[in-house]
């Protein structure tokens, strides 16, 4: 009878080393899973943040053509338009602004723009001066200008009234005189 026992121990001891197996096996699949997952993330990750990929170089044509009229590109004409002293009086001291400004102007535009600048010199001054008086000092603390540029070059191309005439606003000089 111990053998009998013994044989129904045994057996029954069988059919739990399949549950252990089993229980491996599914947490072994779960491990492999969850590592599949986190490869995915990453190479989508390494994907986003790279660099761009590489894009085909285009040949351009040779410098100062325009590719479209095969014909050189039309050069550019700096004109001297005013010299003018302005005062600023919006920080808690006023200040003397002097200015010489300038224009970069296509060269098919350069005879009528001149012609409209002789007619329309004090125009300019005035808009020139009001623009000087209602800046805000900050705009004068700027390294290029940019704000009051783009302020005068916007009355500038109001005034003359040709399209495109200006594609630039240049002040080669500008000198503040704080008033004591």
């Amino acid at each position: 009878m111990a053998k009998e026992e013994a044989v129904e121990q045994h057996d029954e001891a069988t059919p739990g080393k399949p549950k252990k197996s089993k229980g491996r096996l599914m947490v072994g699949g779960v491990i492999g899973s969850v590592m599949l997952v986190e490869a995915l993330v990453i190479v989508v990750l390494i994907r986003s943040f790279s660099g761009a990929s590489p894009q085909q170089a285009q040949a351009a044509g040779p410098g100062g053509l325009d590719a479209d009229a095969g014909q050189k590109a039309s050069e550019k004409v700096e004109i001297e338009i005013v010299g003018l002293r302005a005062t600023n009086e919006k920080s808690q001291r006023p200040v003397i602004y002097q200015l010489t400004i300038a224009a970069v102007v296509p060269s098919e535009h350069e005879k009528e723009f001149k012609q409209v600048l002789e007619r329309r010199t004090e125009t300019i001054k005035d808009r020139f001066t009001r623009i000087i008086r209602a800046a805000d000092p900050s705009c004068f603390n700027e390294p290029d200008l940019a704000t009051v540029r783009a302020q005068f070059k916007h009355e500038l191309v109001e005034v003359m009234r040709i399209e495109d005439a200006v594609d630039e606003v240049l002040i080669p000089s500008i000198v503040p005189f704080s008033d004591y």
